[in-house]
């Protein structure tokens, strides 16, 4: 018995390691600052930037050379979306920022170790697009 006693001390010490908080667990993922999306749209044509099916967005910085700019929820897809329509007889360069913002439910018990304390992600990314007007 007194040559298996190290052994079991060892094994249950190696479990209990192996089941406590994982260093993964408590590090947050990576997340992009932001991106920039170069967009060419024809003079009376439009732009459309397609976000994704959940979250929220607002325009932080608006175009400067528009005759529509505006983030909405498509009704029938339910996609949330970013519209530009270059203001008349307007050629050249225009630029808007966004935020998009998502929340995204993690597992609170992940690895033993609790992520956050209501159960939920929130990413916010910063989109830059720069939309050349011209043929």
């Amino acid at each position: 018995m007194k040559k298996f006693l190290p052994t079991y001390c060892t094994l249950f010490i190696a479990i209990l390691f192996l089941s406590s908080c994982s260093k993964q667990s408590l590090n947050p993922p990576v997340i992009p600052s932001g991106e920039t999306i170069s967009a060419k749209v024809a003079p009376g044509q439009s732009y459309r930037l397609n976000l994704g099916s959940s979250g929220s967005a607002l325009i932080n910085r608006q175009a400067s050379h528009f005759q529509v700019s505006e983030t909405s929820t498509e009704m029938e897809s339910g996609q949330l979306s970013y519209h530009y329509v270059p203001a008349s007889d307007y050629a050249g360069s225009d630029e808007v920022t966004l935020t998009y913002r998502t929340e995204t439910a993690v597992n609170t018990n992940t690895g033993g170790c609790t992520v956050t304390p209501n159960g939920t992600m929130v990413v916010n990314r910063n989109i830059t697009i720069k939309i050349t007007v011209g043929n």
